[in-house]
């Protein structure tokens, strides 16, 4: 059995074998533009996309999926995100400097749509059809914009080491210094190690403002 190893940390990848497509909120919000930093390489016969800077735009998220599955002619099981996923599942309780902050644009709302309803699930995973259907499993990062509180909350359990955050089973959060075996029919095992969050070095004021943002020295 292969035995790949692929270190995931926040808005830094290093991952031979897979696919690259690191793009962000603005190459995708727009409908069919994701023609934005991709290199396809195989992992026996499996193609694992890879996006970062989501910031909530989960709508754009599925979109560049299926047109990605379209062009391949292959469906994906998983995909990841690097990073700044935007996960605020809901806007209640997020103060008003916060929502303006973090929610600067209408796309960034399609996140805490997909748990309001079943409207995104539904058109996405069960109307489309052909390789246009998606069957994936999005892992995600903690990045510093999160809701840095409930994925706190989420962590309290430190054997948990993904966790699944909605409840059609598609999001999955892979905590602070999880170490994960990933498989698929027809893969080899792909091995994860995830860190998320920022080195305070990199930005004093922004941890200094919000500590919950820096890199967790405990995980």
């Amino acid at each position: 059995m292969v035995l790949q190893t692929v270190l995931l940390f926040t808005l830094t990848l290093f991952a031979p074998r897979f696919v690259l497509a690191t793009t962000c909120a603005e190459a995708f919000a727009a409908k069919d533009n994701i023609e934005v930093g991709l290199e396809f390489v195989e992992n026996d016969n499996v193609e694992i996309p890879v996006f970062s800077d989501v910031h909530g735009n989960l709508e754009g998220l599925f979109r560049a999926i299926g047109d990605l599955q379209v062009q391949r002619k292959r469906q994906f099981p998983v995909i990841f995100v690097t990073g700044d996923f935007g996960f605020f599942p809901s806007i209640e309780g997020l103060d008003s400097e916060l929502r303006t902050h973090e929610l600067k644009t209408e796309a960034a709302y399609s996140l805490p749509a997909y748990y309001a309803d079943d409207r995104l699930y539904l058109e996405y995973f069960v109307q489309h059809r052909d390789f246009r259907r998606l069957t994936v499993q999005v892992y995600f990062l903690r990045g510093n914009h999160e809701d840095q509180f409930r994925l706190r909350d989420l962590t309290a359990d430190r054997t948990r080491k993904i966790i699944s955050v909605d409840k059609h089973g598609v999001l999955k959060f892979l905590t602070d210094g999880a170490i994960v075996g990933l498989s698929w029919p027809g893969s080899s095992v792909v091995r994860l190690a995830a860190f998320g969050g920022i080195h305070p070095q990199s930005r004093p004021k922004a941890t200094k403002r919000d500590p919950l943002i820096a890199f967790d020295d405990e995980a």
